[in-house]
């Protein structure tokens, strides 16, 4: 149906009882008061009229919205302890175990559990002795350029 204000829908309202609840009367009538383009159909004109009959208004009905299940406390629950248990596994692989979709998982976690992702990062561990070869290679590399540096300038004194 499209969309009309309240003052147009009263109007149709008024034109359908006025016309002796006759629909092509109507619609004839209707013609008189709307644009060419915006005069509404048969079809909105019998669904505004059974809305007004069941609520007694024209008004639009209010949607109740849909229950959001996802981050109930029970997937919380479930979310914080498969996190206990493994904490290793990956939001792709979480979610498929708990059948709870990747981005409900991600607010569980963010929002409800205030973890964040992070990825481990493997590096050397530094030994004693690691310092003293680090020194040393420095000192060599240091040492090397400052020989190469110096037999550049020798060549272009020749």
């Amino acid at each position: 149906m499209e969309k009309y204000t309240v003052k147009e829908r009263v109007q149709i309202i008024q034109a359908y009882y006025e016309k002796s609840r006759s629909l092509a009367l109507t619609i004839r009538e209707l013609r008189n008061h709307f644009p060419r383009n915006h005069v509404p159909a048969k079809s909105t004109v019998q669904s505004l009229v059974a809305r007004f009959v069941e609520t007694g208004s024209v008004g639009d009905l209010k949607k109740s919205p849909r229950p959001r299940t996802a981050r109930s406390s029970e997937n919380v629950a479930a979310v914080a302890e498969s996190v206990r248990e493994t904490p290793g596994t990956s939001i792709r692989h979480r979610s498929q175990e708990l059948n709870i979709s990747r981005t409900s998982l991600q607010r569980i976690l963010r929002k409800d559990l205030h973890l964040q992702a992070y990825k481990i990062q493997l590096c050397q561990e530094l030994q004693p002795l690691d310092h003293l070869q680090h020194r040393t290679f420095v000192d060599w590399a240091l040492q090397k350029k400052k020989d190469d540096h110096s037999i550049c300038h020798q060549d272009h004194a020749i």
